[in-house]
């Protein structure tokens, strides 16, 4: 006779640790928007303005007859590259084009000179638009890629909450309000998929929907800014209108003038850089805003991960993302003072790249002389420009041992200094 079985044990399938998770993600993202960014180079160093592109294009027609006056087939070229790029821009059919365009410019061509021929001016023409690069779609496919990725971050983000809060999916609205568990064990992988499906089924119908998902979670999203919203519907014609927006959209830009998107391609490459620049603020302030829902242990965990990101944006030149955080410090919760002082160095370091010192000159004065660390001692010096002083002590740090080589050799906050100096 057998004794009694032994209960059966749940087996851990895998142990989620969301700090550190959320941490690489973040790091993960700025890294993804890198090869947006690479794209939007290669746009820029094939740009043409229209004119620009009509007078090249003029060109190469005038030399197939040079009896043909130059004005006259300019302005052929001008309407004709107009329907063309136009036609791009909608996403019509390549046939579509071609005829069109086509029709347009043999139409045109036979009001040059009785002995020119018409038909042969209108087949070049034709060729030149076709060989043009299209940048304007180009540039809306950084768009679906930009918007793609955010959208993608934040469902992420929600699949991650779940995995160790899926308990909040069946909460009241009060319960909610508790501290998120910043850590969990998945043991049951059909229960934590179906915990997975839920939430993304919430997160559904745009924006409110993601709000909607978050507060399961109690995290208030706000509203998108303006330029997230304009990318969204552009986005929309992109994928369903042939890049037509269902009404023109006008919005003010980060330089103060007004603009107005008809077509997905309108958006141009500087407006498509604020873009990305403001999306990875958005998703650091949420990330921050989930971290200040767990426990103090594991909130104080979000000033690293500020200063991670910080520290790769300025790696990256992105100083405009960077600057956007330059307070942050005062709203992240740190491990110690000497982290906070880090990422107000960072953040610092990147309003003063962008021209903004006036708005931390006050708080810096403030500093005490050793503020406990000699890297943060050079930082002071640095950011209120002496960088004649912080080029001696950092010299004279290094040759005493007393300046680490990693943050010497890494740190972006050096790279005014770094240069001029021998090992």
């Amino acid at each position: 006779m057998t004794g009694p079985e032994a209960p059966e044990t749940a087996t851990r399938i895998l142990t989620i640790d969301l700090p550190s998770a959320l941490a690489e993600l973040m790091i993960g993202y700025v890294r993804q928007q890198d090869s947006d960014l690479r794209l939007l180079k290669i746009v820029e160093a094939q740009v043409e303005t229209p004119e620009q592109r009509d007078q090249r294009i003029t060109a190469e027609l005038v030399k197939l007859d040079p009896r043909v006056a130059p004005a006259q087939v300019h302005a052929m070229v001008a309407e004709v590259t107009h329907l063309y790029f136009e036609k791009i821009a909608r996403g019509e059919s390549l046939e579509d084009i071609i005829s069109a365009t086509q029709a347009l410019a043999g139409s045109l061509a036979a009001k040059l000179d009785d002995d020119v021929d018409g038909v042969r001016f209108s087949w070049a023409l034709l060729r030149a638009c076709g060989d043009e690069p299209d940048s304007s779609r180009m540039r809306s496919n950084v768009l679906m890629g930009a918007m793609a990725g955010f959208e993608g971050l934040h469902l992420t983000v929600l699949r991650l909450l779940v995995l160790a809060n899926g308990d909040r999916l069946a909460a009241s609205p009060e319960e909610r309000q508790a501290r998120l568990a910043a850590t969990g064990s998945i043991t049951d992988a059909d229960r934590a998929a179906d915990a997975q499906e839920k939430i993304e089924a919430k997160s559904r119908n745009g924006w409110a929907g993601m709000q909607k998902a978050f507060r399961v979670f109690g995290i208030e999203l706000p509203d998108q800014p303006e330029i997230i919203q304009v990318a969204t519907t552009a986005r929309n014609g992109a994928a369903h209108r042939n890049g037509a927006l269902r009404d023109a959209m006008a919005f003010i830009d980060s330089a103060g003038s007004q603009q107005t998107v008809a077509f997905a391609a309108d958006l141009t490459a500087d407006q498509l850089r604020e873009l990305l620049d403001t999306q990875i603020v958005c998703v650091l302030e949420l990330v921050l805003a989930v971290y200040a829902q767990f426990d103090a242990a594991h909130a104080r965990k979000a000033g690293a991960m500020l200063s991670s990101v910080q520290y790769v944006l300025l790696a990256r030149g992105r100083d405009r993302a960077c600057a956007a955080t330059g307070h942050w410090h005062r709203r992240a919760a740190f491990e110690h003072d000497k982290a906070r002082r880090t990422s107000q160095v960072n953040g610092w370091l990147a309003l003063q790249r962008v021209g903004r010192h006036h708005e931390y000159m006050h708080d810096l004065a403030g500093w005490p002389r050793q503020p406990g660390s000699l890297s943060l001692e050079l930082a002071r010096l640095l950011l209120r420009g002496q960088r004649g002083e912080a080029s001696t002590k950092a010299q004279l740090l290094r040759a005493r041992g007393e300046l680490p080589e990693r943050e010497w050799e890494t740190w972006p906050l050096f790279d005014g200094i770094r240069g001029r100096m021998t090992s």
